[in-house]
């Protein structure tokens, strides 16, 4: 597959492209962390909530949720743009 992609390309834009892939890997890797850390956080929060009853624990819960995963959506958009990129050096 390289050797196709690249029998395509100029030396700068497989380089640049090389970069590009390089850096949704890393924005991946960021992404896979903030996951991991965001659902940490929410699991210790109903762990040690015991000051709250269960409807507020429940709404503060859906309330953390609903801005990981607005947060998860701005981070995949940026993600694909980064892949929309590397599309427009083939």
């Amino acid at each position: 597959m390289w050797s196709s992609i690249s029998g395509s390309l100029s030396i700068n834009s497989f380089h640049d492209m090389l970069s590009q892939m390089k850096a949704i890997l890393s924005k991946e890797a960021e992404l896979a962390n903030f996951i991991s850390e965001k659902l940490e956080s929410i699991a210790l929060k109903a762990n040690n909530s015991s000051n709250l009853n269960e409807a507020e624990l429940k709404s503060a819960l859906n309330n953390d949720l609903l801005k990981l995963r607005q947060s998860l959506n701005a981070e995949r958009k940026k993600i694909m743009q980064l892949e929309l990129a590397i599309l427009e050096e083939i």
